[in-house]
């Protein structure tokens, strides 16, 4: 059996489209709005937000690494359709880089082994990009 031990209802109308933690903090990255939420999972059944950086449009994916400081958004905000942030402190998310591919990424991936990050874009000539963080 399945039990629901908890949630959390963000402001306004928008909905969450990707999904991504360790241990006890989850990423929460937000259609229409482009939010990207820290959330303190330890504290059920209403789990509170640490923090929020705001990646300004669809967040379509979200992947984790670097020792779990660094988050890889996939994103459709031209020009920075993949953007790093710095999650190294939840309650204060900050963009580390960012990168313009011309075309919406819908799917990351991080290696640890080659620090690479493996993206699934929306380009005629690059439908899988290769980016390296550090």
């Amino acid at each position: 059996a399945v039990t629901l031990i908890g949630y959390r209802d963000e402001p306004g109308t928008d909905d969450g489209n990707s999904v991504a933690g360790y241990g006890t903090t989850i990423f929460l990255g937000m259609l229409t709005t482009g939010n990207f939420e820290a959330i303190d999972a330890s504290v059920l059944p209403f789990p509170p937000a640490l923090g929020t950086y705001n990646a300004t449009d669809d967040i379509r994916d979200i992947a984790l690494g670097v020792g779990d400081t660094l988050a890889f958004l996939a994103t459709d905000d031209n020009p920075m359709e993949f953007q790093i942030v710095d999650i190294s402190n939840p309650s204060s998310l900050s963009l580390y880089g960012s990168a313009n591919i011309s075309g919406d990424i819908n799917g990351v991936v991080y290696d640890a082994a080659s620090d690479r990050v493996y993206a699934a874009a929306e380009h005629n000539s690059r439908e899988l990009t290769v980016f390296m963080p550090n």
